[in-house]
């Protein structure tokens, strides 16, 4: 039986579901810059796979915050399981970040307007993207402190 909980398989098959209809738009959709029914299905499901990551990264942390942790596998070191239940949770508050910047991305790019001007949504793409970068740095730079304890 595979350690990793449930959710984060629930979390992965909505993404990879997301991922799919990505595809499926770029091998038999219209145009780029058209907004058609693939691209809201896109955006329905990467959402639901941003509120699912959420919750459970959340949840995670909340359990170390708690220190409810599994039991540690055979041969691993006595604060091995907070270390991972730590680690894992914050890595998934990650995919919110990328799922978010793929959304705005796909609103941005399908907007219809000229490719060659840069309108609102285009300039929260950029800066959703450079909030991104800070928040992962800041996130690993939190994992780093709250391991070495």
């Amino acid at each position: 039986m595979s350690k990793v909980p449930r959710l984060f398989w629930l979390v992965l098959a909505a993404m990879t579901m997301a991922m799919a209809v990505k595809a499926l738009k770029w091998f038999f959709g219209a145009g780029y810059d058209v907004r058609e029914p693939l691209d809201w299905v896109f955006v329905a499901t990467a959402a639901l796979a941003v509120a699912l990551a959420l919750g459970v990264g959340v949840r995670g942390l909340v359990r170390a915050g708690r220190r409810q942790y599994y039991p540690p596998l055979p041969g691993e070191a006595p604060d091995g399981p907070r270390r991972r239940t730590i680690t894992s949770s914050a890595i998934m508050l990650l995919i919110p970040v990328i799922g978010i910047s793929s959304i705005m991305t796909t609103l941005a790019a399908t907007d219809g307007s000229d490719p060659y001007r840069a309108g609102p949504l285009d300039w929260s793409v950029i800066v959703i993207v450079i909030l991104s970068i800070v928040a992962m740095l800041g996130l690993g730079m939190w994992i780093l402190t709250k391991l070495s304890k």
